[in-house]
């Protein structure tokens, strides 16, 4: 994880710039001999199913308010049009989870960049921007290189992947793995973004 430095001009501190999901562990199992096995209890006496977890509860607003720059293919005007007419939507479910998760755990507003050209006027700013959300297409310029605007913060560029990657999946992308953001926990070394779904929604364990 790479902190950002302050500016400045802005005395509270910031968070760092880090991704992290909080996931729900399964009790852990231990495989024992037969010897170790303990007689078997009535059935009244049975422990009964383990119910889902509780939903975790919002953590209370601590932290300095901070702001995230988010542009990519699936932000872009004509993409979400598209989608409310039956094409693609996954990324825009992604991208609009990871909009609300920073805003409701991380007290992160994020300006979302719908065309090059509006991402180009955000950028002018960046000093404004503890965070840039991008994926390999927005992350370029022509040629394959970095925008402008973001040479000289590359220890602020997450890139967002639908499905994860060991490495950025262009080349000239100088981007940790830790820093590609996905849904799907496909790469280990990627930092797995996952879902949040109430318990009420899951299925009742079986008995």
């Amino acid at each position: 994880e790479t902190p950002l430095q302050a500016s400045p001009s802005s005395p509270p501190p910031r968070p760092k710039a880090s991704l992290r999901a909080t996931a729900v562990a399964k009790a852990p199992t231990t495989l024992k001999s037969p010897s170790a096995v303990a007689p078997r209890e009535p059935a009244s006496h049975r422990e009964q199913p383990a119910q889902p977890p509780p939903p975790i509860p919002l953590a209370p607003m601590t932290r300095s308010p901070s702001h995230a720059l988010l542009f990519t293919m699936d932000s872009i005007t004509s993409y979400e049009m598209q989608s409310k007419k039956g094409g693609a939507s996954g990324e825009i479910t992604i991208r609009n989870s990871l909009v609300r998760f920073l805003k409701e755990r991380l007290n992160v507003d994020t300006d979302v960049a719908t065309s090059d050209d509006h991402f180009l006027r955000l950028a002018s700013d960046m000093k404004r921007y503890n965070l840039v959300i991008l994926d390999a297409w927005t992350w370029a310029a022509k040629g394959w290189v970095p925008k402008p605007p973001l040479r000289g913060h590359e220890d602020k560029i997450f890139l967002l992947d639908f499905f994860g990657a060991r490495h950025p999946t262009r080349k000239g992308i100088n981007v940790p793995a830790s820093r590609i953001l996905t849904a799907f926990p496909t790469s280990p070394w990627n930092t797995f973004l996952g879902y949040a779904i109430a318990a009420d929604r899951l299925e009742a364990a079986k008995a």
